[in-house]
């Protein structure tokens, strides 16, 4: 060997490949030292990427809790923090899609100021310092008293234009004022006294920028007692209608529009003194579409200086709240439509519950009425009314309500859908026509629910702690009482909720669903028929919000047993 090797010392080959062996071991070596950094980096990112899915999961029953209820008390707990970083992840990726964006639009902020000298500047430099830099700050003073008109016009700023009004229109006014001098294709809002995150304007218009159907975008908000303590709220609901109806919970400082929008409907209306943002958003919802943006870049300070707190009477409230009753569009109705009551044992308010489906005045439909072992005679009490319109099926065996469900099924006509509907339901406009719409246009549907609107009773207020009316009600559909929502989109429009089951008061089944389905025996559940839809056929339950109906038990309406909710029987959930 020593010989061999004495020999190919002195051979070119022998030099030239002990040379590039000795060079590919050190590059075997650092590719080594390479992959352990990857695979470290790998883990890492493996590690990132389950916390995140982790954090996504969380996330989802975190918006399902907002949905019901928009405030979030502190002291936070750690599953809140963790939602919180969340939306920090949801932030940085709407301000990397508006850095990337070749034409980035104009946005507009416009600030109404009202004797904040000491204050004001703090406000305008936080949109000064934004990170996104094509905007402009109209600045509205609406005839300062203390030295805040003299501090305003030292202003020099290419981005800030000041108009002064002559005499004060509170914040109605001043905020036309600004939309009027507005060029910005999006329009934000921010008062004197509150402050931006230093990312909110692009998160904006990253937001509208992957919604191109967005005509309203709103944040999450940091609420302060003070300048310079922490927060001890955050107000962040994702968008349900129907809680908006009854009470505000989207501050105008989390708020932003396409300039488009305004042009259309108009500004603030100056008749109001207070509430006239709710009255704006209100009317933008009637009209247009919003989206909740899960990120929380809007400070909001309660006790800056130089604020008035409106004493607001339940009147006033209502006023803003009538004038702006949803009218929900017109549709029509494409296939016949059987409604079917299952009545047992009583017969509360089905006289409304009837009255309400024929001042539909709709064609394609049929109303069955199955009575098990109540001790009215309903056929005496609605007698006169089109037998081909309405159907009562009578039954003195006290059989249960199951067997209510079963014998009104039994009359169903064979190409009709079926309502299944309580009898203290109130159909509101378009109710069973919004239904048949997205049970149709939504190709996965299996199932559509209404809302359920409970009114006149204190268990609102134990299924939706934010509501400030009773009288006028909210929808309990998707609160913890039925504990049934499934998924809430992370921007939501408002329109429809994935649900996990339907719960027994008004709920739409396709008639392939039917004819498929053999289970309604001894054994049928609404929750049943919910399990069957989604992991039978495959298909999702989805609550529509256009489709609005009263449930009219009011103070006679009472909370039951969730362990109880759970059971076969779902005629003692109207426990009298």
């Amino acid at each position: 060997m020593f010989i061999l090797e004495k020999i190919l010392n002195k051979s070119n080959s022998y030099q030239f490949y002990k040379k590039n062996f000795e060079k590919s071991s050190k590059v075997i070596d650092e590719l080594e030292k390479e992959l352990k950094t990857n695979k470290k980096l790998l883990r890492d990112k493996n590690n990132e990427l389950n916390t995140i899915k982790n954090l996504s999961t969380n996330f989802n029953k975190f918006l399902i809790k907002q949905y019901n209820n928009p405030t979030i008390s502190a002291p936070f707990s750690k599953t809140d923090k963790n939602n919180f970083l969340f939306m920090e992840l949801i932030a940085d990726y709407l301000v990397s899609i508006a850095e990337n964006l070749e034409d980035k639009p104009l946005i507009s902020v416009i600030m109404p100021v009202y004797n904040r000298k000491d204050i004001v500047m703090n406000s305008i430099e936080s949109v000064l310092s934004q990170s996104y830099s094509n905007f402009e700050l109209i600045i509205v003073d609406d005839a300062s008293t203390d030295g805040t008109t003299d501090l305003l016009k030292k202003i020099e700023h290419d981005k800030v234009k000041v108009v002064f009004h002559d005499k004060n229109k509170f914040c109605a006014g001043a905020r036309n004022t600004g939309l009027k001098e507005a060029k910005g294709e999006l329009i934000s809002y921010l008062d004197s006294d509150n402050l931006f995150d230093k990312r909110y304007l692009a998160a904006v218009v990253g937001a509208f920028s992957i919604l191109p159907d967005a005509d309203a975008v709103y944040t999450a908000q940091y609420r302060f007692e003070n300048i310079d303590q922490n927060p001890f709220l955050i107000l962040f609901g994702v968008f349900n209608r129907s809680l908006l109806k009854n009470s505000n919970y989207i501050d105008i400082n989390s708020f932003s529009h396409r300039k488009s929008v305004y042009e259309s409907i108009g500004g603030f209306d100056e008749t109001y003194d207070a509430l006239e943002d709710w009255d704006f958003i209100m009317r933008i919802d009637n009209n247009y579409k919003i989206y909740s943006i899960p990120v929380l870049l809007s400070l909001y300070y309660l006790h800056a200086p130089n604020r008035t707190t409106n004493l607001i009477s339940s009147d006033y409230i209502k006023e803003i709240s009538d004038k702006n009753e949803v009218i929900a569009d017109n549709y029509s109705l494409d296939r016949k439509i059987n409604i079917l009551i299952p009545i047992y044992k009583n017969d509360f308010n089905i006289e409304n519950c009837v009255k309400s489906i024929l001042e539909s005045n709709l064609k394609d439909i049929k109303l069955i009425i199955s009575n098990n072992c109540s001790n009215i005679n309903l056929i005496e009490k609605f007698n006169g009314i089109d037998s081909n319109l309405i159907k009562i099926i009578e039954s003195k065996s006290d059989e249960g309500f199951i067997d209510a469900v079963n014998q009104g099924l039994a009359h169903v006509d064979k190409n009709s859908d079926v309502v299944l509907l309580n009898q203290n339901a109130v159909l509101m406009h378009n109710s069973l026509e919004s239904m048949q719409k997205y049970a149709y246009e939504l190709n996965d549907c299996g199932l559509v629910v209404s809302q359920e609107v409970l009114k006149d009773s204190n268990v609102v207020l134990k299924c939706m702690p934010y509501v400030k009316r009773v009288d006028y009600g909210c929808d309990i559909s998707t609160t913890e009482l039925y504990n049934n929502v499934q998924h809430i989109p992370i921007f939501h429009d408002g329109d429809v909720i994935e649900m996990e089951y339907s719960s027994f008061f008004c709920t739409y089944i396709k008639r392939d669903i039917l004819n498929s389905y053999n289970k309604f025996n001894e054994n049928f559940s609404i929750k049943l028929l919910s399990e069957y839809v989604q992991h039978v056929k495959g298909l999702k339950i989805y609550h529509v919000s256009e489709a609005v109906v009263i449930n009219n038990s009011g103070k006679n309406y009472q909370l039951i047993n969730n362990k109880d909710f759970e059971s076969n029987d779902y005629e003692y959930k109207w426990n009298f």
